[in-house]
């Protein structure tokens, strides 16, 4: 048996009751936030998980189509012709009335996953990330030592990391490399891969030299400043960056940070363009408040085949484990394995790319 939860005194600390009827509750959460929770008999149940797992664009096109075929959908169930319920007691049940198959909840928006019918696209798993391309450590903000880092990834069972503090030029880059170097012979079972993250002034230069660059094997440009600037500017910034030689891809390319900073103004299509162009990658940015790529620049970049990465942007050992926001949202974005460069192995993703001095 379980003891009864006495949810009165949660209630009060963390939350008010905003509404209730015989069915259901709305509550407001202390951070703001609106809950409404229902409940509905086990033969219902379905119906509901689906209601709420799905878009209000995605949960009308199911109204619609039930419509069609003389049904009524809704939260408290579907009911037949007749105006009587009928059984729903998982969300199959519901999308089998409607002569679907069952659509992942990330692509649930009315984006054209009821179109395709059977052909639903196979979405990326955690489990097919190999790889991390954007970690920090305590050579630029990261809390934790570079051993720490790589030791965590091997819990996580990742075959590659890549390390990537800051282009700040107050790090002696050199140093830096001989520790990866040590720790690469001290853990041979996984790839350290010595990278940086290069900030984009606000005049479109990188911030370290063409020198510094060349003497890692992987580099990421950013923007971290001067997120206002005139789309023009943003998108040259970015363009610039795409083109330069030693730049692998681009990292949260937006910025944003979510309800704190909205992400830049650029123009998206050439940022695609140079992509392909260049042969660079897109990085799709795991921690919570970024989720950057956003999920419908991911889909545009999925359907012009620009290449992607998901990454943690990891600045302590815990935070590895970010990555499931970046494949969260790659989900969402229709992105596959295949749109994805490190769920490859590591002689692979090294060639498609680009890091410098891998076998």
């Amino acid at each position: 048996a379980v003891a009864p939860f006495d949810v009165g005194p949660l209630l009060a600390t963390h939350a008010r009751v905003e509404a209730s009827a015989l069915h259901g509750i709305t509550l407001r959460l202390s951070g703001g936030q609106r809950v409404d929770a229902l409940a509905v008999p086990p033969n219902h149940f379905g119906a509901l998980w689906q209601w709420f797992t799905g878009s209000p664009a995605h949960n009308a096109a199911l109204m619609e189509r039930a419509s069609a075929r003389g049904l009524a959908l809704g939260p408290d169930g579907m009911r037949g012709p007749d105006g009587q319920p009928l059984p729903t007691p998982e969300e199959e049940q519901v999308y089998a009335l409607l002569g679907l198959p069952v659509p992942p909840p990330e692509l649930r928006e009315n984006w054209g996953e009821l179109e395709v019918g059977p052909n639903l696209p196979r979405l990326l798993l955690l489990e097919d990330v190999r790889g991390d391309c954007h970690s920090h450590t305590t050579w630029s903000d990261g809390r934790d030592s570079a051993r720490a880092m790589v030791e965590a990834a091997l819990a996580l069972g990742r075959e590659y990391l890549v390390i990537t503090d800051h282009s700040y030029p107050t790090v002696d880059f050199a140093a830096r490399a001989r520790e990866l170097a040590a720790l690469q012979r001290a853990f041979p079972q996984i790839r350290i891969v010595n990278g940086l993250e290069v900030n984009i002034t606000i005049d479109g230069r990188l911030q370290v030299p063409d020198a510094v660059l060349a003497a890692h094997q992987f580099c990421l440009a950013s923007i971290h400043t001067g997120f206002r600037q005139p789309r023009e500017l943003i998108t040259r910034r970015l363009l610039t960056a795409l083109e330069h030689p030693f730049i692998n891809g681009i990292a949260h390319p937006t910025g944003r940070l979510l309800l704190r900073r909205e992400g830049v103004d650029a123009d998206w299509d050439a940022v695609f363009a140079a992509c392909l162009r260049f042969d660079k990658c897109l990085e799709i940015d795991g921690p919570a408040d970024r989720l950057d790529l956003p999920d419908h620049l991911v889909r545009e970049a999925v359907r012009r085949g620009v290449k992607l990465v998901v990454d943690s942007d990891a600045h302590r050992a815990e935070e590895l484990q970010n990555v499931l926001g970046a494949v969260d949202v790659a989900r969402r974005g229709w992105a596959g394995p295949d749109d994805v460069l490190n769920p490859l192995p590591f002689a692979e993703f090294a060639r498609r790319a680009h890091v410098r001095g891998a076998p």
